[in-house]
């Protein structure tokens, strides 16, 4: 379990490394997300889903259904570097919970047992700034 919770190795750069990152919205949620891509790839995604109200996109529907919100993608960062794929999706699953109701995702991520949300949520870094 340590292996796949706890990375203590700064392999390289957050801005351009893959992982769990998390985007701020004004009204204090936070949306979760993992990309194999570059933070800043994937953040220009976002921009772009936003630009166009693409429907399909938790970020622009946020902001359509809450026009008065801002969505900080410039101060978007990385919270934990990951690049295998299981552990990315896994952990990124792990903060959806984290964060709880203050979320702006859709949906909850990958199905996590509950045991290993009771043990692995404490010991996770925080998301909020």
């Amino acid at each position: 379990m340590k292996k796949i919770v706890c990375n203590q190795k700064d392999k390289i750069a957050f801005c351009n490394g893959t992982g769990i990152y998390k985007i701020m919205c004004s009204c204090n949620s936070v949306y979760i997300g993992e990309t194999v891509r570059t933070l800043k790839e994937r953040i220009n995604e976002h921009n772009r889903d936003m630009k166009n109200g693409n429907l399909k996109s938790a970020v622009a529907l946020h902001l359509m259904d809450q026009p008065n919100h801002t969505l900080s993608t410039d101060s978007a960062s990385l919270i934990e570097f990951e690049p295998r794929y299981f552990y990315r999706k896994f952990k990124e699953a792990l903060y959806i919970r984290k964060v709880g109701d203050k979320r702006i995702n859709r949906d909850m991520g990958m199905d996590v047992n509950p045991i290993w949300t009771n043990f692995a949520i404490p010991i996770m870094k925080d998301v909020e700034p």
